[in-house]
């Protein structure tokens, strides 16, 4: 029974990737982030968070702030056998500003007591052009270290014959050399930014294509991605095209925000080689930018079916990161440039459409083609006024907005303050600076509030040693009772009633040591 749990082990090892878009056995494109996996693993062309470290680094170059990204996947969760599958990732990225972003990403991926492989990455992306027409191009690189390594069993030791499960004896010839492998390896990407909504992307992935082998050489092979997207505010649209030695794979995905962009859904395709073909889902959650929740489920058309398929779980951390006014004044500005450009181009058109014009000999054709260039200009003319009167009903509607919620907090806040309720007042009140943090009348509030506070507990903290000063004076304890009133004096200097008890029981108590 233990030969044919180690038989299953390996061939598990060394051939679950056949279902994956090809099948060379190490340190195969398994995807990272709910988010990505949840669209097919669709992801180089949209690239814009910390995943961007694994997918495309030229990604990297749409970060402005620092991001930390955790995500762990179960991977064929209830295999027959029972084998514990996993994959891990942790990564960070760190804006540079206009020197562009690094990033540091650690994968693993394991086969619970048997075998591991770990990725280490260093990062950098950056935007290198960028027109006024919003087209730009980003580039990154991204240098690995791998290694990966089996566990030294019994079953390594005791060689098996995998076709008669008979053993041989001695350890098995595979780790003659040893049982585990390092070697470093290279990504490139590139992401084009075709407008605002459009995008494309190439990544070269292991171009220097390491062995990784322990007895024999075992490249793994180069893999070469192309990658289109479609971005929009609250829906996005990715595939990826992918070769890697001979085989390709397609695979697409979609997603959709709703409520501000709080709750997403997604979903994902891919097809392939080896008879691959995938299903994914997903969903996510996110708090005001600064933190994001993903899930997603992935089910394989074909092949493997007696499992619960695959779960992956994603957090995601943003740190100094633009809030909705200054992004939708970003967009603003985008517009607006995007605007001149085409306004330049139709004035150019115009020009070239009257020159033609002038022309003795100009065939149907010819008119055709110039009246239809002018007309797609029009056209784009019309549509960027049009996103750009949206844009200022949407800036106008979110400060109306702000202002109606910073109103509903201040009602609340000075309402508690009258009450004396200073703690429930603050909390109301650092609503408004967390939307507006130059709001006066809020930090005007706040610091009295807290005055307040601080007084109430230093009139409780005075009548708590007043208190305490009787008691011990009433036992006759008078050496403590003079400490008491003492610390409460501190606490109120002016307070006549405690002066003259102090005054009092320092009287007796000299009377007493006088008799003594």
């Amino acid at each position: 029974m233990r030969k044919l749990i180690w038989k299953s082990i390996l061939i598990l090892l060394f051939t679950f990737t056949w279902n994956l878009p090809s099948a060379f056995a190490q340190f195969e494109d398994l995807g990272v982030g709910a988010r990505g996996i949840g669209m097919g693993n669709a992801f180089i062309g949209l690239a814009d968070d910390g995943y961007a470290i694994y997918y495309n680094p030229a990604g990297l170059g749409r970060i402005e702030w620092k991001e930390l990204v955790l995500d762990y996947g179960k991977l064929y969760w209830g295999l027959d056998d029972n084998s514990s599958l996993g994959q891990s990732f942790v990564g960070y990225a760190q804006s540079l500003n206009r020197l562009g972003t690094l990033g540091v990403g650690w994968l693993n991926f394991a086969l619970t007591r048997y075998y591991r492989e770990d990725t280490f990455m260093f990062a950098y992306g950056k935007r290198i052009s960028h027109s006024k027409g919003g087209s730009s191009l980003a580039a990154g690189l991204n240098l690995k270290v791998l290694y990966k390594g089996f566990e030294k069993t019994i079953y390594t030791e005791n060689a098996i014959d995998l076709d008669t499960t008979q053993r041989k004896g001695g350890r098995d010839p595979v780790f003659e050399n040893g049982y585990s492998r390092t070697g470093f390896s290279t990504d490139l990407g590139l992401l084009y930014d075709l407008g605002r909504h459009h995008s494309i992307a190439l990544t070269l992935n292991d171009i220097n294509q390491p062995d990784m082998g322990l007895a024999d050489r075992d490249k793994i092979a180069l893999a070469t991605k192309l990658g289109y997207a479609y971005r929009s505010r609250n829906f996005n649209m990715t595939s990826d095209l992918t070769f890697k030695g001979r085989d390709v794979t397609v695979s697409a995905g979609t997603e959709k925000w709703f409520m501000g962009k709080t709750l997403a859904v997604r979903a994902g395709l891919g097809i392939g080689e080896r008879e691959y073909a995938s299903l994914s889902l997903g969903a996510s959650y996110r708090y005001s930018r600064l933190f994001q929740f993903d899930y997603s489920f992935v089910y394989p058309l074909r092949g493997i079916s007696s499992f619960s398929g695959s779960h992956r779980f994603s957090l995601t951390l943003r740190f100094g990161v633009k809030g909705p006014e200054e992004e939708l004044e970003e967009e603003l500005e985008r517009t607006k440039s995007e605007l001149e450009s085409a306004k330049e181009a139709a004035e150019k058109a115009r020009l070239e459409t009257e020159e033609i014009m002038k022309e003795k000999e100009i065939s149907e054709t010819e008119i055709r083609e110039v009246q239809e260039r002018q007309r797609q200009t029009e056209e784009t003319l019309r549509r960027l006024e049009e996103e750009l009167r949206r844009i200022k009903e949407r800036r106008q509607a979110e400060k109306v907005t702000k202002k109606e919620v910073m109103r509903r907090y201040w009602g609340k806040g000075f309402s508690y303050y009258q009450k004396g309720e200073y703690e429930k007042a603050i909390t109301e009140l650092e609503k408004i600076l967390e939307l507006d943090p130059s709001h006066l009348e809020s930090r005007r509030l706040i610091k009295q509030a807290k005055e307040k506070i601080e007084k109430r507990r230093s009139k409780e903290e005075i009548e708590k040693r007043y208190t305490r000063g009787l008691k011990a004076y009433s036992e006759g304890r008078l050496k403590e009772a003079i400490k008491e009133w003492k610390e409460a004096s501190k606490l109120d200097p002016e307070n006549e009633k405690i002066r003259k008890a102090l005054e009092g029981v320092e009287k007796e108590l000299q009377l007493k040591e006088e008799r003594k």
